[in-house]
């Protein structure tokens, strides 16, 4: 497919120039105005038309391209004027595309969410032409923990903090303003990494965090993140080993992070004996997230049927899920029964897997797999068989609208009425 539309796309912009670049008419004015008002296009192509001609990684580049010479950049752009504003016609139509979609959907009172990671591939543009910004002798990853012993080596570059402070945080501006012109809200992955980034040497022989001190990394974070929630609503991904900073810190911002429903809970030790206790769902913040699962984990039904009658019990003993069976295998009735407490949670925001609403049993991602099935996954049906499939639809207006997140649900019977969160304390409905 990629073969297949790279050459629709050349044959489109040919026409493109030939008819309107060469003709000087209103739409090539459009790109111009579109170049113009995307300062990042110029580097971003110059790197795609280097690496589609070098095929390497830039640090294998010839010297004076990897070292952005300027004698030696300047004779590409010379060479390869068609080949540079191709690469500005091409995201120029694909953000065309996007907000005329976007255009369409929030008609409907419905926005998109994105995703904000919180650091870049090493091989990018960004990191090419801002490298004074990171730390290309140090490697990202994740420290040792409950789940990874070893830690995870992510290998993408370390933020140089002190050189982005002394830019002002231009570059992470960019990127938040970028996210703030696509997305109605965004989700900042891993958090964490905005305060403090765990980083270990090539050799392996060098590790710690970025800042290493407390007190810097919580300024550090609540500085960065106050600079991109200037650009839009922001969803904080805080899940993982974790300081007990975090969650304080934002709260103060204002932010929030997820609840998850199978991870909120605390053990304590009573008697001498170590008890686990359940965050109950309905005395979650309403700043912050109710969710049943993430990307990384598997599906509700999964779930319930692989854990033991004894952690089923600490979840039945929720008053949602009163009269639930812990020896009870998922079925429609648990399934149900589940969505109704997520969806009751005060959290102004709640986040469920089609899978989940379903029940079925379909993962998006299998963490540390590599194959051809992981991250393939399609639903089950499209939306004109969802929409025709009116037991499946009236269920799920019913679950949403006796909890209130169903803006315009009336009766059970209801199946037409538009999904949306709830709206936040002293608003107006979230979509109408």
């Amino acid at each position: 497919m990629r073969s297949l539309k790279a050459r629709a796309f050349r044959r489109a912009f040919q026409g493109f120039l030939e008819k309107e670049w060469n003709q000087r008419s209103a739409r090539a004015m459009e790109l111009r105005r579109f170049r113009e008002e995307h300062d990042w296009l110029a580097e971003h192509g110059l790197y795609c038309v280097l690496h589609d001609r070098l095929a390497k990684h830039w640090q294998e580049w010839p010297a004076e391209l990897r070292d952005r010479v300027p004698a030696a950049l300047s004779r590409v752009i010379e060479e390869s004027v068609d080949e540079l504003l191709y690469h500005c016609w091409l995201q120029w139509q694909l953000d065309g595309q996007w907000h005329k979609a976007r255009s369409q959907v929030r008609a409907l009172g419905v926005d998109f969410m994105g995703d904000l990671p919180f650091v870049v591939s090493g091989d990018s543009s960004d990191v090419w032409n801002n490298r004074r910004l990171f730390r290309l002798d140090m490697r990202v990853g994740a420290p040792p923990d409950p789940f990874s012993p070893t830690g995870q080596d992510w290998g993408l570059p370390l933020y140089d903090w002190h050189a982005m402070e002394r830019t002002g945080f231009r570059w992470m501006r960019q990127r938040a303003r970028r996210a703030g012109e696509m997305f109605g809200l965004f989700r900042v992955d891993h958090v964490i990494g905005m305060y403090r980034t765990y980083y270990r040497s090539a050799d392996g022989r060098k590790s710690g965090f970025s800042p290493a001190d407390e007190d810097a990394q919580i300024r550090l974070g609540e500085t960065l993140l106050s600079i991109i929630g200037g650009f839009g609503q922001v969803v904080a991904e805080d899940l993982g080993a974790l300081p007990e900073f975090l969650r304080p810190s934002l709260a103060r911002l204002g932010l929030p992070g997820y609840r998850v429903l199978r991870w909120e809970k605390t053990e304590v030790w009573r008697d001498g004996r170590k008890e686990t206790l359940l965050h109950d769902p309905a005395a979650w913040p309403v700043i912050s997230v109710a969710t049943s699962g993430t990307h990384d984990t598997e599906m509700q039904a999964e779930w319930w049927d692989s854990v033991s009658p004894d952690e089923r019990r600490l979840f039945t003993r929720l008053p949602g899920l009163h009269g639930i069976d812990p020896n009870r295998s998922f079925d429609d009735q648990v399934r149900d029964a589940l969505v109704r407490v997520l969806y009751a949670a005060p959290s102004e925001l709640c986040l469920l897997p089609f899978q989940d609403l379903l029940g079925t049993r379909e993962r998006v991602n299998v963490p540390g797999t590599v194959n051809d099935s992981n991250w393939t996954y399609r639903m089950p049906m499209d939306v004109d068989a969802l929409r025709a499939d009116h037991a499946t639809t009236a269920r799920l207006a019913q679950l949403a609208g006796e909890s209130g997140r169903l803006v315009g649900y009336y009766s059970s019977t209801s199946a037409s009425a538009t999904a949306g969160v709830r709206p936040a304390v002293g608003e107006g409905p979230a979509s109408e």
